[in-house]
């Protein structure tokens, strides 16, 4: 059986018209009763269709995938399904139209990262990204080349009088996920290295600060990790120092004023959880059941509960942090034009 490849309505007309009678058992008028009929024997297949059930299955296998958007995969769909990334604008215009657009996201990491490179061009740094408020930022940040450890937390300025020691009963035995915690942080290299001179930058979103001054606290006490060696920031803070930077340089900065006033509202207004792929994690195993959107550490090994972490995604999130690693991209290849001459 010959199988035709028409792409328009208009060739199928053309091809009936012209074959109005066929050599063989159908060669009868029942086969063409009208202009325009299919002639038995001949299959259509619609490549048109074919093509776009594809893209739609590749899609879907890109936003159910685990994990976070790497630059590897970035490029891949770069080079092989740029479609992915068109789909992927669509998808989160439809889902959620209250989000900073990602090009506001991208301007942000963009910013952060040239600020801290610049900082730290001696020494390098290591970004310690707290919770969800940051993550779409600093996602995109490790995307693009910074080195981030992401910090399953949420809810630690509830707990502010954690300690070591036994005293006034706040014994951080009494929490057992700080205690996972900072094990895990520990696994990550976060600890005491004399031969390592690179800082830790440690961020969260502030509005009493109490979460990120207790982290700060618990990695010095804890991990053993000298004051001198970690420094602490509200991602607002380091926005509106990276917009100082770009200015102090006598260069355009890519961030605006407006740009850092949205971020900061979005974040203020929980709607960055829909672009993070970094969940929520209950620290305290008191209650039955933990918030929507924690991670629930009951009954799990230490092993099987950051996996979980380290595994998550939504792909709300998964699109999101693709369209801002490239518009990211774009942003970085139009000031190194030598690397995209085309």
């Amino acid at each position: 059986m010959k199988i035709l490849n028409f792409t328009n309505q208009n060739n199928i007309t053309k091809y009936i018209t012209k074959h109005q009678s066929f050599k063989g058992k159908r060669n009868d008028s029942k086969c063409c009763e009208q202009k325009g009929s299919i002639p038995y024997g001949v299959y259509i297949p619609s490549e048109i269709t074919i093509q776009k059930n594809i893209q739609d299955r590749k899609f879907q296998d890109f936003l159910n995938k685990k994990g976070k958007v790497t630059i590897e995969e970035y490029r891949d769909i770069e080079k092989n399904s740029p479609a992915i990334i068109l789909q992927a604008r669509k998808f989160i215009e439809k889902e959620a139209k209250d989000i900073m657009p990602p090009e506001v996201n991208a301007k942000a990491a963009i910013a952060i990262k040239n600020m801290l490179d610049e900082r730290f061009k001696s020494t390098g740094y290591t970004l310690i990204s707290m919770g969800t408020s940051p993550a779409s930022i600093t996602e995109t940040m490790q995307a693009i080349g910074s080195e981030v450890i992401f910090v399953p937390v949420s809810g630690l300025n509830l707990y502010i009088n954690y300690s070591f020691t036994p005293y006034n009963g706040h014994n951080i035995s009494r929490y057992p996920n700080i205690s996972k915690i900072l094990k895990y942080l520990e696994k990550k290299g976060v600890k005491s290295k004399k031969e390592d001179s690179k800082p830790y930058v440690l961020t969260d979103f502030c509005i009493t600060g109490k979460s990120l001054s207790t982290m700060y606290d618990l990695i010095i006490e804890h991990n053993k990790v000298p004051k001198k060696s970690i420094k602490r920031s509200d991602i607002a803070l380091l926005l509106y120092n990276a917009r100082e930077h770009y200015l102090e340089k006598k260069s355009n900065s890519p961030l605006t004023k407006e740009d850092i006033k949205l971020i900061i509202e979005k974040i203020v207004q929980q709607n960055i959880e829909k672009i993070a792929n970094v969940p929520h994690f209950h620290i305290d195993q008191k209650n039955e059941r933990p918030p929507a959107g924690n991670i629930d550490s009951r009954k799990k090994t230490d092993k099987k509960l950051f996996e979980e972490f380290e595994s998550f995604s939504q792909p709300l999130a998964r699109a999101y942090s693709l369209c801002s690693i490239h518009e990211a991209i774009k942003l970085l290849d139009k000031k190194n034009p030598d690397k995209n001459p085309d």
